[in-house]
């Protein structure tokens, strides 16, 4: 295993040009490799989450919640409550006469 080959793979992680074999080579290449240069550390480190991001992602998707009409009733029955109670108690009203 050159030390040169292993950081043009790299290189070529980072810039998104290497094909499956060669991101697997790489994979392979870090997980054997010994070095602990800046760039082999951040290339192990960034492997490492997106292997994670596509283990979780794979497993869980997200799925919504169907709504229920319940939610809709709730609102309109605190809108009806508020009407009524601005229609007998007149409270937006000064000047009301009535006491």
């Amino acid at each position: 295993m050159a030390k040169n080959d292993i950081h043009s793979l790299i290189e070529g992680y980072f810039d998104a040009t290497l094909s499956e074999q060669e991101e697997a080579k790489l994979k392979q290449m870090l997980a054997e490799t010994d070095d602990d240069s800046d760039d082999i550390r951040e290339a192990k480190a960034t492997m490492g989450l997106f292997a994670t991001e596509r283990y979780f992602t794979e497993k869980a998707p997200a799925t919504k919640k169907p709504r229920t009409g319940w939610r809709r009733l709730k609102y309109a029955a605190v809108f009806a409550l508020g009407v009524l109670l601005d229609l007998f108690l007149d409270i937006d009203n000064p000047y009301n006469t009535k006491r």
